[in-house]
């Protein structure tokens, strides 16, 4: 099975900026290492600083990981997986934007033996990949979304089935490579 992962589109059309987020230390810290125990319950407020044009991505990624209240119901209708959401809103001017901080799973499912990577402690994730990494199948077990174990909580490994259901659907502002393709920008 082909895995692709998903970043923030920084060259979209569909860009979004976030401002500062008025977090605390421990929230924050808990929401960059993916610790649920010390997320709150209660829902975020995210001030955007600037967007390109009335519509905006689906899927931000570059402080924070939130999907679009679209994506969120596209990814509960086409996965069993369980996710973990906030419920967050995104502030620009007077309006308000619903969208879900989003927290799935994590594997440790790298196939060493199989990928191009080495230990850099300056990585988030604690791992760099030079040239490709590939996904112990039987560790995922058919998860169409997942976090991996030594990459960035920011970045969310898919299915090629779940990539195909959010192409037919249009989902904006996603940058997809395939896992066997992906590098780490050194």
């Amino acid at each position: 099975m082909r895995y692709f992962v998903m970043e923030e589109d920084i060259h979209s059309e569909y860009k979004v900026y976030l401002d500062d987020l008025n977090l605390g230390l421990e929230e924050k810290k808990a929401m960059l290492l993916g610790d649920r125990t010390f997320i709150p319950l209660k829902h975020m407020l995210v001030p955007v600083k600037h967007r390109l044009q009335e519509e905006m991505s689906d899927y931000l990624s570059t402080k924070l990981t939130f999907v679009s209240h679209g994506l969120k119901d596209l990814i509960e209708e086409n996965t069993i997986t369980k996710i973990y959401y906030r419920y967050s809103f995104l502030l620009y001017k007077e309006y308000e934007y619903v969208y879900h901080y989003i927290l799935p799973e994590k594997f440790d499912c790298i196939d060493y033996k199989k990928s191009h990577c080495e230990k850099d402690d300056n990585m988030p994730g604690g791992l760099r990949i030079t040239n490709g990494f590939a996904i112990k199948e039987s560790v995922v077990n058919n998860i169409d979304i997942f976090r991996v174990d030594g990459l960035s909580n920011r970045k969310l490994v898919i299915s090629e089935k779940l990539k195909k259901i959010f192409d037919e659907n249009q989902i904006k502002g996603v940058k997809y490579t395939e896992t066997t393709q992906y590098r780490d920008i050194l």
